[in-house]
C-alpha cells in the first residue's frame, strides 16, 4: 500500500534464542524476551523511508510454566500493532524440546476419547531442535480475534551439562482449568491491548518552510515554523484514534499563510481542533468540529492564519525570528481525529502543508518532499525544491526533534553546513540525517533569550 503504514513483521514469524546442549548452563544469559518493535517504514511510490516511530503497547500476561508441583519457567502473552506474540522462557536445566499451541474458542479444542486435550490435534505443532531456554511464536493479528482463549503446553527436557537427558515432560501454561476435560489443560482468554505509536519516537518533530515558491528566496527556513508530535492509538491493528499537537514557533515573513495538514481517509472520521493562545491556556480560545469527513483529498487548516496566531513583534511582521524583538510563548493547536468507519489508513507524519499568499494575492503550497515524496505535490508546475547543481533545498523540512531556525536573513547553511538534500536509492532524503543537530556556534540561530 502506497504511502500508508506497512505491517512489517511477517506472518506468524518465528525468532528463538538458540542454545546448544553442549553449553554450560552458567553460559547461558537469563535475559527476558519482549516482543520487539522493528524501525517502521512508510512505503512511496519510489521506495521506503524510514521514519522515527515509537510503539508502546498494553501489559503483558506473564504467567507460570508447570505441571502439578514443578514450576520450570514462564510465558509471556503479549501483542504489538501487528502481532500477537508468546514468549517461553525456561529455567535452571529445563530446555523446551516442542510447543502445541491452540486459539479460538477453547469448548472447539480437539479432545481424545478419555476427554483429555489431543496434543498431537492442536493446529500449531512446533519442534525445536536443537533444544532451547527462549523461544518465541508469533502470529499475524489479521487472525487474531479481539479476544481469543489461549492454550500453550509445552514439551521440556531436563538435561545435564553434558547435555544427557535427565527426565522429560509436558507443561501446561497456567490458567483457569478447561470446564468438561478429565484434570488436563488450562487456558487463558487474551484480549488485544491498546498500542500508541509515538511519531516521530521523541514525540517532537520541527517543520520550517520557506514561502518564497517558487523562487529560493532567503534560505533563512524561518518563514513559519511548527513543531509537531502525534500519538495514533491502535486496537489490534484498528486504527482507533490519533492525537495531534502543533505549536506555532516563529513566523519571518510579511506573507499570508495557511497552515494546513492533509491525509487520505477510508472510512470516515470526526476531527475535532481545539487552539490555544499559549503553551499554558487550559481553555481553547476556539475549537472547530468537522463531522463525519474523510475521502482520499482530506484536509484542514490547523492554523488558518499564522499573523494572528503569531502577532507581529517588529515593522516587518515578524515573531520571534528578530534578535531584541518581544518573543511570543508558541500558541498551540491540538488535534483529535476520530475513526468513526472503516480504517484510518495514515501515511506518517501525513502531509503537513503551508498555503501562501503573497502581496500580489497569488496563493501556492509549499509541501515537504520528503515526506511526500512527490516533487510537485499540488501539480502547479512548480517543484517543491530548487536545485543548485548536484544539491537539492526543499522549501518545506522536517526534523525528528526541537530545532533552532536560522535568524532574520540568515542563510541556512552558514549555520548548517550540511544542509542538503539528494536522491539516494530513489529517495529524496538528507545527504547528511543528522545534519540539523548541531548549529555552528557563533552564528545566528534562534535563542531564547536573544528576545525581550
Amino acid at each position: 500500500m502506497s504511502n500508508y503504514f506497512l505491517r512489517t513483521l511477517a506472518v506468524a514469524t518465528l525468532m528463538a534464542s538458540i542454545f546448544s546442549l553442549q553449553a554450560c548452563k552458567e553460559d547461558i544469559p537469563e535475559t527476558e524476551i519482549e516482543p520487539s518493535e522493528p524501525p517502521r517504514t512508510v512505503e512511496f511510490k519510489d521506495g521506503q523511508v524510514i521514519l522515527p516511530t515509537e510503539t508502546a503497547c498494553g501489559v503483558f500476561d506473564t504467567l507460570g510454566l508447570s505441571s502439578e508441583n514443578v514450576s520450570i519457567g514462564q510465558i509471556v502473552l503479549a501483542n504489538d500493532i501487528d502481532s500477537f506474540y508468546v514468549t517461553i522462557q525456561t529455567q535452571e536445566d529445563w530446555f523446551v524440546s516442542d510447543v502445541r499451541f491452540f486459539k479460538g474458542d477453547r469448548r472447539n479444542i480437539p479432545v481424545t476419547e478419555e476427554l483429555l486435550p489431543n496434543l498431537d490435534e492442536f493446529p500449531v505443532k512446533l519442534s525445536i531442535d536443537p533444544l532451547v531456554q527462549n523461544y518465541q511464536y508469533s502470529i499475524s493479528l489479521d487472525e487474531f480475534s479481539a479476544c481469543e482463549d489461549i492454550l500453550v503446553n509445552v514439551g521440556a527436557s531436563r538435561v545435564d551439562q553434558s547435555g544427557s537427558v535427565l527426565e522429560s515432560g509436558n507443561f501446561w501454561m497456567e490458567g483457569q482449568a478447561l470446564e468438561g476435560v478429565a484434570s488436563q489443560g488450562t487456558y487463558v482468554q487474551y484480549c488485544l491491548e491498546e498500542c500508541i505509536v509515538k511519531y516521530p519516537a521523541s514525540n517532537v518533530a520541527t517543520m520550517a518552510f520557506e514561502d518564497l515558491y517558487p523562487e529560493p528566496g532567503d534560505s533563512d527556513y524561518n518563514d513559519f515554523v511548527t513543531g509537531m508530535s502525534a500519538d495514533a492509538f491502535y486496537k489490534g491493528n484498528n486504527l482507533d484514534k490519533v492525537d495531534m499537537v502543533f505549536t506555532a514557533l516563529a513566523r519571518g515573513t510579511g506573507f499570508e499563510h495557511d497552515f494546513r495538514i492533509g491525509f487520505p481517509i477510508e472510512g470516515t472520521v470526526d476531527v475535532i481542533i481545539r487552539r490555544y493562545s499559549s503553551p499554558e491556556a487550559t481553555e481553547p480560545y476556539e475549537v472547530e468540529e468537522l463531522i463525519g469527513v474523510g475521502g482520499t483529498d482530506f484536509n484542514f487548516s490547523v492554523f488558518p492564519n499564522t499573523k494572528e496566531v503569531l502577532p507581529p513583534q517588529d515593522r516587518f511582521n515578524h515573531t520571534n525570528t528578530n534578535a531584541g524583538t518581544n518573543y511570543i510563548a508558541p500558541p498551540r493547536a491540538e488535534v483529535e481525529l476520530i475513526v468513526k468507519e472503516g480504517n484510518a489508513l495514515l501515511p506518517v507524519p501525513f502531509d503537513p502543508y503551508l498555503v501562501v499568499t503573497n502581496l500580489d494575492g497569488v496563493t501556492s503550497e509549499v509541501h515537504i518532499a520528503e515526506l511526500t515524496q512527490e516533487m510537485d505535490r499540488d501539480g502547479d508546475g512548480n517543484k517543491d525544491y530548487w536545485d543548485e547543481g548536484e544539491s537539492i533545498y526543499p522549501f518545506g523540512i522536517v526534523m525528528f526533534t526541537e530545532w533552532a531556525w536560522p535568524l532574520e536573513f540568515e542563510n541556512i547553511l552558514d549555520i548548517y553546513p550540511n544542509f542538503e538534500y539528494v536522491f539516494i536509492d530513489g529517495i529524496f532524503r538528507p545527504r547528511d540525517p543528522e545534519w540539523y543537530l548541531e548549529p555552528v556556534e557563533g552564528t545566528n540561530y534562534f535563542k531564547k533569550d536573544l528576545f525581550n
